[in-house]
């Protein structure tokens, strides 16, 4: 009953939930509702796309030579099955590894806070997700773009309330929560530029230069 109360709190009294839940520190409780909530989520979207890739889908003229249709259907049956056995796989690794970040970020900053709390409100954040899974449901009706539209709502939402766990967790103010949520994806584009940079300043001029010798 304390599980289903948290959901509630979390879903309809975000504040009071994340708080309680900061409080019990039950990080392997967060890991479990991600597992449960992104595999509702991602089986749902995996029946949109069953519903409407075959029709959407078409082998390239090009490979229909190379590929044909009944192997290109089958590809097609598999992928789902595949991206959910990389998902139970990977995605606890994935988890943990967001909550090491965020956690370590949080550190740099000079706040000290539990990182098993932090795992616990990480966890809970991803409840909007279940609404993706309604749209699965509502893709039957041929409702199918409202699994589109839910998806983009549970982002921000889901956003927003690991932000607000993040908050409540460290005990910090909002701007420092998602400076710690969005510095990490920061670090990332700014290395990607860079790495791009970098690679058109040394790369770009050898391989001209071996062209022209060609």
């Amino acid at each position: 009953m304390r599980f289903f109360g948290n959901i509630y709190r979390v879903i309809f009294s975000y504040h009071k939930g994340l708080e309680h839940v900061a409080e019990q520190k039950n990080i392997w409780q967060g890991l479990g509702i991600y597992l449960a909530v992104t595999l509702l989520a991602l089986y749902s979207a995996i029946t949109v796309y069953l519903s409407v890739g075959e029709e959407i889908l078409q082998v390239p003229a090009e490979l229909s030579h190379f590929l044909p249709r009944h192997v290109f259907d089958s590809v097609l049956l598999f992928l789902p099955v595949a991206v959910l056995l990389f998902h139970l796989v990977f995605g606890p690794l994935y988890f943990l590894l967001s909550v090491a970040i965020f956690h370590f970020v949080a550190n740099l900053l000079g706040v000290r806070g539990n990182v098993y709390a932090v795992g616990a409100v990480v966890g809970y954040a991803y409840l909007p997700y279940l609404l993706v899974a309604l749209g699965g449901l509502l893709s039957h009706l041929e409702l199918v773009s409202v699994t589109l539209y839910l998806f983009v709502v549970a982002f921000f939402w889901s956003t927003f309330l690991k932000i607000a766990g993040l908050k409540q967790a460290y005990v910090f103010t909002w701007r420092r929560a998602a400076f710690v949520f969005f510095m990490p994806l920061i670090a990332l584009l700014s290395a990607t530029i860079l790495f791009l940079l970098l690679s058109i300043v040394f790369l770009i001029p050898p391989i001209l230069h071996f062209l022209e010798n060609l």
